[in-house]
């Protein structure tokens, strides 16, 4: 995908679709794996490099953890979601 075209949803979920039997055939993924669980995330700085950026994007991540937060009820970061 381009970063100048938009997605839509339908392009989301197919491309997901085509990535999950990619990674299924190599033993990377296993859709039994699969549960009520809001996953995991990842920003990184494929450089190795420290970046400031890098760490905006992960605290931008954690803020879209609102269920998370909500659920537990504290002005604390979510129960397992760590920028480290």
């Amino acid at each position: 995908m381009s970063d100048n075209k938009t997605e839509t949803g339908t392009e989301f979920v197919q491309r997901w679709q085509e990535n999950a039997k990619h990674l299924e055939a190599h033993g990377l993924y296993d859709p039994a794996d699969e549960h009520s669980s809001c996953g995991v995330g990842m920003i990184a700085a494929i450089d190795g490099t420290p970046n400031r950026r890098v760490v905006e994007m992960g605290i931008d991540a954690l803020k879209k953890l609102w269920h998370r937060h909500r659920s537990c009820r504290r002005r604390r970061p979510p129960p397992g979601a760590t920028v480290s």
